[in-house]
């Protein structure tokens, strides 16, 4: 059945080949906590699969909710994504030694605004959704995921946790196929199972 790891190998493979992103990806279990915490770089490289050093930009997904209309035969799961889009505002990095993004040379600031990071970090995330629909419609057989048709959202964010992040919240839905074979029981074993019949509450003194 095709599930999580599925979502994370492929949002990672995809996000490899992002000329902004280049590969940083990580699932967030903590529904984006880490990003408020001082020790992001151990939490990535606990999460990550591949070594992983704490650099921006980087693409974080939220846990999926799932609809599931169907279970009795194959069907497609609903998953609804949250992803951010995220870069250091005034910085190239998160790391202890801060070079400041588009120096003026003149005051030693920044001339790269927060509006820009939200530009930037924007353009990632839909040029990773247009690739990942694209990606669906290559296969002529039974295809393993779809993109839902309908509203997307991308929603800006300004100097979140202690790395000051700034980007984008992209939302969106899209469908995985699942088989509708039994993993976790073996088929001979469902004539063993017993039905209870009336079962009935016993009358007692409250």
């Amino acid at each position: 059945m095709l599930n999580y790891l599925f979502i994370q190998e492929l949002f990672k493979n995809i996000l490899q080949y992002s000329k902004t992103i280049r590969g940083r990806f990580i699932i967030s279990p903590r529904y984006g906590g880490e990003i408020n915490t001082d020790n992001l770089e151990q939490i990535i490289q606990e999460l990550a699969t591949d070594k992983i050093i704490k650099e921006y930009p980087l693409a974080l997904l939220l846990p999926p909710k799932t609809d599931i209309e169907y279970i009795r035969q194959g069907s497609w799961e609903s998953y609804q994504m949250i992803l951010f889009f995220l870069t250091p505002s005034y910085y190239t990095s998160a790391t202890k030694v801060h070079n400041t993004k588009w120096p003026n040379k003149s005051t030693s600031t920044s001339r790269h605004s927060i509006i820009m990071d939200w530009y930037d970090m924007k353009r990632a995330a839909l040029d990773f959704l247009r690739v990942l629909d694209r990606l669906s419609t290559l296969t002529t057989e039974q295809p393993t995921y779809r993109l839902v048709k309908g509203p997307l959202y991308i929603d800006p964010i300004s100097l979140q946790g202690v790395d000051r992040v700034s980007g984008v919240k992209l939302g969106f839905n899209m469908q995985v196929w699942t088989g509708c074979e039994l993993e976790d029981y073996d088929e001979i074993d469902l004539t063993k199972i017993s039905i209870p019949k009336d079962v009935k509450h016993p009358v007692h003194e409250l």
